[in-house]
């Protein structure tokens, strides 16, 4: 997946409230197992986020209806893109003629061509890495990768070096890092 770049509108949100992550309820009904799948990965990522940063950064909020996902998906195409403001992050997938993508400016993420892929669990990570304002780390291989400066960037392992299936593709610094972008309520 790519992703389209721009202001990471989380940042601007974080208040100390825990993020929502939400899957989008309009998915194709052949997807939901699949979706099933990551809002139990994205409940074990916040639960290890947690456990090293010492406070919670989001929370697995289960489905959103297509009314209140705050976009439309036109001609493959995601429009009219605003997610759920503030502190919301929403993923979906893309149909057949769609590309998948982050685009962190409105918090959503998307697979492509009408399929999850649940190759491997970090790829929720490295998406939701995006929506917090990380970057392709620019040593990887991975042929997407903004300018040096241009957001934080990942580990190599984060952005294309998965360790495994079920490895939630982050390193202590992937997760260290957000506590300097999202730091605790009152620091």
């Amino acid at each position: 997946m790519g992703y389209s770049w721009g202001p990471p509108v989380l940042i601007d949100e974080w208040d100390g409230t825990p993020f929502r992550f939400y899957f989008d309820a309009g998915i194709p009904d052949s997807e939901r197992q699949d979706a099933e799948h990551y809002l139990d990965v994205a409940r074990r990522l916040a639960d290890h986020v947690e456990d090293q940063i010492g406070y919670r950064l989001f929370d697995v909020g289960g489905w959103v209806a297509e009314e209140d996902r705050g976009f439309e998906v036109r001609n493959g195409r995601v429009e009219n893109c605003i997610g759920i403001r503030p502190g919301g992050m929403v993923a979906s997938v893309m149909p057949a003629d769609g590309h998948g993508g982050a685009n962190s400016a409105c918090a959503v993420f998307h697979w492509s061509n009408g399929d999850i892929d649940l190759a491997f669990d970090g790829t929720l990570a490295h998406e939701m890495w995006h929506l917090f304002g990380f970057a392709h780390h620019p040593d990887s291989t991975h042929p997407q990768k903004l300018p040096p400066g241009e957001g934080v960037p990942m580990s190599i392992q984060l952005t294309n070096e998965p360790a495994g299936p079920r490895h939630l593709g982050i390193t202590f610094e992937d997760v260290d890092a957000l506590r300097c972008i999202f730091p605790a309520k009152g620091d």
